[in-house]
């Protein structure tokens, strides 16, 4: 039996306040969204009672109203066990699906809420508007404030740089978020890599780089298990490359350089319909400006354009 905290007079005025609004004139405020409902378990016995907990948890939403026809909008809810675990699966007519593991401590009608909430929205005001008089990039703004998932990502990686003898090398990790809904993700991300040994003679090795990138990530399938993806955005990115110069008698020279960058990447995306991903992905970085320091003698005066590589693996959860 569920239990509803008595209302404190703070939530009594903003309910108060919410209904004024709604009420103003000219706001074009719209009814609930006609959605078809198909609800699937592996498990017949379970099978009703798990309909109507999904039924019960819809009609708690105002936004959206359960229909059998007409219907603007239709949400797959799916319960079903792989290798020993329960998974509990809830989409929204194309957006990226929620999926959840049910473990031993955790309560089916709390996942089947909270999978619900995420799906829908949590404003039932800006997730009734008629989106369908939206142009596409609003409809994708929409969809990634309102239905969108947090993605939390790490990665590890192989760094490559052009140095002008060869390249330079260094392995790295990152550590990034991706907020999307359908196809379309946007991206931020934090990486660093760094070589230890010490540098051989007219040979520049990558001591350290670091990065912050931005940008968006456009997926082939928003319902694959797996599927292709490529990104694209800007970023700034310090490098410190090392050297033992011959006109230095074989001291080391560092050059330290600061610099804006474009990039672009591909990648696969694997085992999206359970509660995490895995990814192989490919990234190419183009800097916005030479490399070079006054007095260094790492690479010529005029500077050389250290375009970069990364090949990886990662994690999404």
């Amino acid at each position: 039996m569920n239990t509803r905290a008595p209302h404190s007079p703070l939530a009594v005025a903003a309910a108060l306040a919410a209904l004024a609004i709604v009420a103003l004139p000219g706001r074009g405020h719209t009814a609930a969204i006609a959605t078809c409902l198909a609800v699937e378990a592996d498990d017949p016995k379970a099978a009703p009672g798990f309909e109507k907990l999904v039924r019960v948890e819809l009609a708690r939403h105002p936004s959206h109203a359960h229909a059998k026809s007409d219907c603007r909008a239709s949400l797959v809810v799916q319960l079903f066990r792989v290798g020993g675990t329960q998974q509990l699966t809830m989409r929204l007519d194309e957006n990226v699906p929620i999926r959840f593991t049910i473990g031993k401590g955790d309560s089916l009608p709390s996942r089947v809420s909270e999978a619900m909430s995420l799906v829908l929205g949590n404003d039932p005001v800006t997730l009734a508007e008629d989106v369908t008089k939206l142009s596409a990039i609003e409809r994708a703004s929409h969809a990634m404030a309102v239905q969108g998932v947090n993605i939390w990502r790490f990665e590890l990686f192989e760094a490559m740089y052009r140095t002008g003898s060869g390249a330079a090398f260094a392995p790295g990790g990152a550590f990034g978020v991706t907020r999307g809904a359908g196809h379309w993700q946007v991206l931020g991300r934090l990486y660093f890599a760094g070589w230890p040994n010490d540098p051989e003679e007219d040979r520049p090795v990558l001591k350290v780089a670091a990065g912050a990138d931005v940008g968006i990530t456009y997926e082939l399938s928003a319902l694959a298990s797996a599927t292709g993806y490529f990104s694209f955005g800007l970023g700034l990115q310090f490098m410190r490359f090392e050297c033992r110069a011959a006109e230095l008698d074989g001291e080391v020279d560092t050059l330290d350089e600061f610099a804006p960058h474009a990039f672009g990447r591909i990648g696969v995306r694997m085992f999206r319909l359970y509660d995490f991903d895995f990814d192989v992905f490919a990234a190419g970085y183009l800097p916005m400006k030479a490399t070079r320091q006054d007095g260094s003698t790492v690479f010529p005066e005029e500077g050389r354009y250290t375009m970069s590589a990364q090949l990886g693996v990662g994690v999404g959860f």
